[in-house]
This record gives structure tokens, C-alpha cells and sequence, in this order.
């Protein structure tokens, strides 16, 4: 008790830069419990709340909105957000009257939010731990599920400190599904009790999409290539990244008798394409724009159209992933593992790790600091034909199901 008086006594706090910065002003009215006229009202229907805090988080729960529909079906489902980003994507996943901001994290404001809203059961996506909130619905004995949970190592070692709050929170979850085994251990270090621990897999492998074999096959036809054309595909690239492909692709193309190379560079800003021209001088280059005028001999495509990127990955034998090499952090590497084709990236990687030991078990994840280390390992894949599609990393079972399954065990 006196641990959530403190709280209490705190979250006002997080209310002032709320204030001052504008993109976090939007829906503070709803956010306070003031302005409740476009919460979902209590219904006859019994209601599953589902939070996704921001963009990237309510994109990860489209597929569990489905399976939770399909599996209560006399349940109506809305979802709370805490971005604008999210705001207006979760609108175009649900209606707007299903949508609403997650209450500031304070007594009256989550009390206000749950006496308009009355779920019977609450799903948080990922890493939502909201003190108050989590009190209030023990109180009122709401089931409260973590799905696709995952805490860092950095973080985990920050909550270690307040470890007998953060057990006691965590005691409030009727259980929680980390995403991998190393999560599922640090919500264990933390205090989690064994039996509300469930291990899954990753949500967003459900998202993973692939072209139409249709599609690729128009796609293979309009470039005028041939099964046996290796395809080195440089996605989202920066500066200096290109030389890096460029040289590649020129000791490839010298060491690989009898198997012709082609390269697809997918510049990151479009708006760069011209200033690379010149780069690729001497060399049969090509435009994804200019379709219609392409050479079937080209060596070099430069991709300068917007949101076909997915679909070319279809087509790569080999894949390296841009803002690797420099100093960018990295971009998603999941439209290229929907393929399971072998991927490469750099050493600047900060942004992605996370997404890189997610995919990194599947086995078609190779890392190359040095321009030496691509050539060998690039040259080793198309020597042993391990190139194209060889790998799987989708589910045997859509996680969403298995999800689903864990929540109908426990309130049914």
C-alpha cells in the first residue's frame, strides 16, 4: 500500500512534458479521465481490452485482434494506444469507436477508464508495465495477460533494484508469454512465479508476408531473368554502402564462372539515385522506373520506386541489409527473412538486435564487418548452392492461436 501511495504520489509528474511536447498533447483530455465522451462504452457484450502502446506495437497485434475475434466471437474488442502513430494505425485496424488513448497512470484516471470501458479481460502487447493500472484491475479481479512480453537485459538489470515492486506486479498478470527463452529468464530473476510463465514465439512472425508466386513470376519476366541468375539484393542503403556493393558484386562476378550475377541496389532515400549514377559507370545499369526501356543484359537495377522492396526480396538469392555498414544502427530486417534467404548485415546493428536474435536461430543470418569477410561467406553460399529460399521461419502455428489458446485455458 505504501509502495502505490508514493506512486500515486509521483505519476503526476510524467503529466508536464505531456504539456510541452505537441505530438504527446493529442487525447491528454481521455488520457486523464476528463474527456470521456469517445471511450467505448460499456456493452452488453462482454469486452476485451487490448493495449498497444505505439505504431510498431498495434502493427505486432493485428494478427492477434483476428484470432481473438475468430476465437470470442460474442466479445467485442477495443484497443487503447499511447501514440498518435498508433492512434490513427489502430483506427484503420478497428473502427474509430473501438479506439482510445491509454489513461495517464494515475488512481482517478485508470479508475475513470475502467468504469466506462468494463473489460472482462485485458491483453498488453510486449513491454507495458503500468503500476496503478495493474493495482486496479487486481482489485477488481480483471484478468490481466502479457503477450509477446519482452524485457532487456538493460532493463532488467534497472527493475532488479525495485525487485519486491516488481514482483509484486508482476504477480498481478494471470500469466505472462515472453517471446523468447531469455525473456521468459529475466521476468523470472525479477520475481515472476514459474507457473505464470509461458514461452511463445515471436508475434511479429505471424506479419510475415510473402509476394504471390504470381506476382514474382511477373516480376521475374519484366526484368527479363533467368532461374539461374544469382541476385545480390543491397536493400535500404546509405552512403558509402553502395561502393561496398559495387565491390562486391565486381569480385563475385570475377570468381563465379558460369553462374551470371546480377545486383539490385534499393537506395534508402530515392532521392540519392541520381548522385549514384556515375558510380556505376562502364556497367550495364538499370531502372525499377524505367521498365518498360530495360536492357535484358543489365549487370546493375537501381530499385528508385517506393514500396516494392517486399517484393523483390522474392527474387534475391542473397540479401544485405543497408544502414549495417554504416553508421545507421540498421533497418527491419523481417521482409527479407519472410523469404528465408541468407541475409548479411554490419557491425551497426544497435537498432535491430533485438529483431537479429529473433531470426538469428533460423540460421540464414551471417555477419560481416569487412568488405574480405562478405566475399568469402558470399562466395561459400553460391559455391554450396545455399542461396534463394532455403531456410523457414515461420511458425508451425500462427503464435497468434497459440496465444489465443492460452487465454481460453485461463477464463474459460
Amino acid at each position: 500500500m505504501l509502495w502505490r501511495i508514493l506512486y500515486n504520489a509521483l505519476a503526476w509528474t510524467i503529466v508536464l512534458p505531456m504539456l510541452c511536447v505537441p505530438r504527446w498533447r493529442r487525447g491528454l483530455g481521455q488520457r486523464l479521465g476528463l474527456d470521456l465522451r469517445k471511450l467505448p462504452k460499456a456493452s452488453e457484450q462482454p469486452t476485451i481490452w487490448v493495449h498497444a502502446v505505439s505504431y510498431g506495437e498495434v502493427q505486432t497485434a493485428r494478427p492477434l485482434l483476428v484470432a481473438l475475434s475468430e476465437a470470442f466471437a460474442g466479445h467485442r474488442i477495443c484497443l487503447s494506444v499511447g501514440t498518435a502513430t498508433g492512434y490513427d494505425l489502430a483506427c484503420k485496424v478497428l473502427s474509430a469507436a473501438q479506439v482510445f488513448y491509454f489513461p495517464v497512470d494515475f488512481y482517478t484516471c485508470v479508475q475513470a477508464h475502467l468504469e466506462v470501458v468494463k473489460p472482462d479481460f485485458v491483453c498488453i502487447i510486449e513491454t507495458e508495465l503500468w503500476p496503478e493500472f495493474l493495482w486496479a484491475c487486481r482489485e477488481q479481479a480483471i484478468p490481466v495477460f502479457l503477450l509477446n512480453a519482452r524485457v532487456t537485459e538493460r532493463s532488467s538489470k534497472l527493475y532488479a533494484l525495485f525487485r519486491p515492486v516488481f514482483a509484486d506486479l508482476l504477480s498481478s498478470f494471470r500469466f505472462i508469454c515472453a517471446q523468447s527463452q531469455a525473456d521468459a529468464e529475466r521476468y523470472l530473476a525479477l520475481g515472476c512465479p514459474r507457473e505464470k510463465i509461458r514461452q511463445t514465439e515471436n508475434l511479429k512472425l505471424d506479419s510475415l508476408k510473402k509476394a504471390s508466386p504470381q506476382n514474382q513470376a511477373a516480376l521475374q519476366k519484366s526484368l527479363g531473368l533467368d532461374p539461374d541468375d544469382i541476385i545480390l539484393l543491397f536493400a535500404s542503403t546509405h552512403q558509402g554502402e553502395e561502393e561496398l556493393a559495387l565491390a562486391l558484386f565486381r569480385s563475385l562476378s570475377i570468381k563465379q564462372e558460369g553462374k551470371p550475377i546480377k545486383l539490385i541496389i534499393a537506395p534508402r532515400h530515392p532521392e540519392r539515385v541520381e548522385s549514384l549514377l556515375p558510380l556505376f559507370a562502364g556497367l550495364k545499369l538499370a531502372r525499377r522506373s524505367a521498365t518498360s526501356e530495360i536492357n535484358p543484359h543489365w549487370e546493375v537495377l537501381i530499385l528508385d520506386t517506393l514500396g516494392e522492396l517486399g517484393l523483390f526480396y522474392s527474387l534475391a538469392s542473397i540479401a544485405y541489409l543497408g544502414g549495417t555498414w554504416a553508421a545507421v544502427g540498421g533497418h527491419n530486417p523481417l521482409e527479407a527473412t519472410a523469404y528465408g534467404i541468407p541475409l548479411f548485415v554490419g557491425s551497426q546493428t544497435y537498432k535491430i538486435e533485438e529483431m537479429l536474435a529473433l531470426i538469428a536461430p533460423a540460421g540464414f543470418l551471417f555477419r560481416a564487418e569487412h568488405l574480405a569477410d562478405m566475399i568469402l561467406q558470399s562466395q561459400s553460399l553460391i559455391a554450396e548452392n545455399k542461396t534463394g529460399q532455403q531456410y523457414n521461419l515461420a511458425p508451425q502455428e500462427p503464435v497468434a492461436a497459440q496465444l489465443v489458446k492460452y487465454i481460453q485455458e485461463a477464463i474459460l
